[in-house]
């Protein structure tokens, strides 16, 4: 990617954010388009309104926690990811503020507070490429 003054990405990203609640795609399980993602999709869509073609997120890595192209770290900012795994799957969402995470549920987008993720297993994930 072509070095992008970060107060531009900042822009970009909340653009992003507010598209993405303004038109939410629906849920469908193993999904990547754009009207219909899994929780891994919306990942895909939402980071790709930002970083373009740029960015590229595999479901099969995220399961078996290869994190290509993001880093592991402790105190998240806003558009991290937050990676929560549990015995039988894993969950992805954004962070969009300092208390919420934006992420798709089987019943949709939903905002939901960070804190519900924090007793369970999680990861914080920035892209870096």
């Amino acid at each position: 990617m072509n070095q992008i003054p970060e107060l531009f990405l900042l822009d970009e990203k909340k653009e992003s954010v507010k598209n993405i609640l303004k038109n939410p795609p629906q849920f469908k399980k193993d999904a990547h388009q754009k009207d219909f993602c899994d929780c891994a999709g919306f990942i895909d869509n939402v980071y790709r309104n930002v970083y373009g073609d740029n960015f590229t997120v595999s479901e099969e890595e995220f399961n078996k926690q290869i994190f290509q192209g993001f880093k592991e770290v402790s105190s998240p900012n806003f558009f991290d990811i937050i990676y929560v795994k549990t015995k039988d799957f894993f969950h992805l969402g954004v962070i969009i503020n300092d208390y919420n995470v934006m992420h798709m549920t089987d019943k949709g987008v939903k905002v939901e507070p960070i804190s519900i993720f924090l007793n369970k297993e999680c990861k914080f994930l920035r892209f870096v490429k």
